[in-house]
């Protein structure tokens, strides 16, 4: 179920699910992500910035008591997928084709028993990486839908984040618990 949040673009997803469609997940990019003409050429994948996103929400973790999220690979590749589709305008700000991707990603890892995801949006025009993380993490924390996937019961995240020409940043975190 997609809920939507009253503040600005930020959206997220409960404990639905997420992904798995980036290269070396198993998944066709093109059956999830058609293209539409999006400007792709002007968008840049910010992997410094993902960094820092997760090490600024272990941190806030951290202050509330809450263990660190470890890196998945197949979390990162599926968020980046997802982050430089809505950067190019292959689809819109949100959580397209969710389901999917959440049915792709289980696939892949059959472990998983809870999911969320966390997608955001900000001008982040002359912004450096531990800037782009701090203003994400502070505008989740004031979403209590957000929050919660920031301190819920997971254990591996994912985070793709990137830049259009004319400095919008779109991120997407990747929450996953295993189980038995």
């Amino acid at each position: 179920m997609l809920h939507k949040c009253a503040r600005g673009a930020l959206m997220l997803v409960g404990l639905a699910s997420l992904l798995g469609l980036a290269a070396g997940c198993g998944g066709d990019r093109t059956s999830v992500y058609p293209e539409t003409g999006g400007n792709v050429a002007a968008i840049e994948n910010l992997p410094g910035a993902a960094k820092e996103v997760l090490r600024q929400v272990n941190r806030y973790r951290a202050r509330n008591g809450r263990s660190s999220l470890s890196s998945d690979s197949s979390l990162n590749g599926a968020a980046d997928v997802h982050s430089l589709a809505m950067a190019s305008g292959t689809v819109p700000l949100g959580h397209h084709e969710f389901e999917r991707r959440q049915e792709q990603m289980r696939e892949q890892m059959d472990s998983i028993t809870a999911m969320a995801e966390n997608v955001g949006l900000i001008n982040g025009q002359g912004m450096n990486n531990l800037q782009i993380a701090q203003e994400f993490v502070r505008l989740w924390s004031g979403s209590a839908r957000h929050n919660a996937n920031m301190l819920g019961d997971y254990m591996i995240t994912g985070v793709g984040v990137a830049r259009t020409g004319d400095g919008k940043i779109y991120v997407t975190q990747v929450f996953a618990k295993l189980g038995p």
